[in-house]
């Protein structure tokens, strides 16, 4: 089966200016945002490479489930899955997905103001249906809203719900109705309902059955082929956060460092590589992820390239009254010692005089008067 690209068509040139005309007018939509902050890193200068976890630093506003990407050919539409919601429905959905079974099918039922529908059919050998799995238990727990996705069942049949699924492209609720409550599983995420809406723009064909509303592409007359319809190239699940291992995404992540040759970063399949520079300092690094949408956010953390053998952490130890213990130091920074009796006042008071940062550690030995004294060292950027 030869996939005729949709670009080539001059309506779907038109459908995609307009799908780009109504995404730049609106405002931000499942926005991604930072959910973690990473601590600072310290690094000894020509010492081990190390790794950090990325999957969790970021997150979409107002979402928490699963992802699943639907790739046509003019671009990607995603969407949220509620396995708390209706688990018996997103695990029959995926099934389905993963699979392939969806690969290759079109959108055979598009109805301006009510659904856009799919998973049924592939144009194959007189368009026959999927093959499909045994009918999911009904699932009703959420009301067929706007974005919302939901399963397609035989009418009068609450548990006849097989492939077929299809977008709410408004609110639905007379689908929530006693003998009808369709199962709401998912909904679409950023832009996903506006994409729908404006397949609007597109002729409608009645080709009977299940084709009475069938969307089309670069078609004016005659036989309906291949090449006119809207095929789902594939269908998959997605990780929030895409690394360059080849696998889809919802977010790509970027990175930049404010000194290169302190710290140099690198995002890998394994998460955010930072590699020791040749010189001692500090950097910022700066991680951001952006969507298809082009929503993007931003986040920065400290990272540290010291001389090696600094101990980054020794216990404190009184020795003869005095409180002894060691800080790794940064040249070009000073270090005070500091203290209080009461932690809720905040009031610190210096002790001693600042020390110079060397790139080694510096031992501090400060004289103790209580069991309710604390200490702290401030670090100072010099100008």
């Amino acid at each position: 089966m030869v996939i005729i690209p949709f670009l080539k068509s001059p309506i779907f040139l038109c459908l995609l200016g307009l799908f780009c005309l109504i995404a730049s007018n609106l405002t931000a939509q499942n926005a991604p945002y930072v959910a973690k902050s990473l601590p600072t890193i310290e690094m000894e200068k020509g010492g081990a490479i190390t790794t950090l976890n990325v999957s969790d630093i970021f997150a979409l506003r107002g979402v928490s489930g699963p992802l699943v990407e639907f790739v046509f050919d003019g671009g990607p539409m995603f969407m949220e899955l509620f396995p708390d919601v209706a688990p018996l429905t997103v695990a029959n959905f995926l099934r389905y997905t993963d699979n392939k079974i969806y690969n290759n099918t079109f959108i055979h039922r598009f109805i301006n103001g009510f659904v856009m529908q799919a998973g049924g059919y592939q144009w194959l050998n007189g368009t026959p249906a999927v093959p499909t799995y045994p009918p999911v238990l009904n699932e009703f727990n959420l009301s067929n809203l706007t974005g919302t996705v939901a399963m397609a069942k035989i009418a009068g049949d609450l548990n006849s719900a097989t492939s077929e699924w299809y977008v709410n492209l408004v609110d639905n609720t007379f689908l929530d109705a006693p003998g009808q409550k369709f199962t709401v599983f998912g909904k679409l995420t950023g832009r996903g309902v506006d994409f729908c809406r404006s397949i609007a723009s597109l002729p409608i064909v009645n080709l009977g059955g299940p084709f009475e509303n069938l969307p089309v592409k670069g078609y004016s007359s005659g036989p309906v082929l291949l090449s006119n319809l809207l095929v789902l190239q594939t269908v998959q699940r997605i990780p929030l956060v895409k690394l360059p291992s080849g696998a889809p995404g919802y977010l790509v992540l970027t990175v930049a460092t404010s000194n290169n040759a302190v710290i140099t970063p690198v995002i890998t399949a394994g998460g955010l590589k930072l590699t020791s520079g040749s010189i001692l300092g500090e950097a910022t690094i700066t991680l951001t992820a952006r969507d298809y949408y082009n929503q993007s956010v931003s986040t920065t953390f400290l990272a540290r390239n010291i001389q090696p053998g600094i101990p980054k952490l020794r216990l404190p130890t009184l020795i003869g009254g005095n409180m002894n213990f060691f800080v790794a130091s940064l040249p070009g920074y000073t270090y005070q010692v500091q203290e209080t009796f009461d932690l809720t006042s905040l009031a610190w008071v210096s002790v001693g005089a600042p020390v110079s940062g060397t790139g080694e550690a510096l031992q501090f030995s400060v004289p103790t008067m209580g069991n309710k004294q604390f200490f702290r060292v401030q670090m100072t950027n010099l100008p």
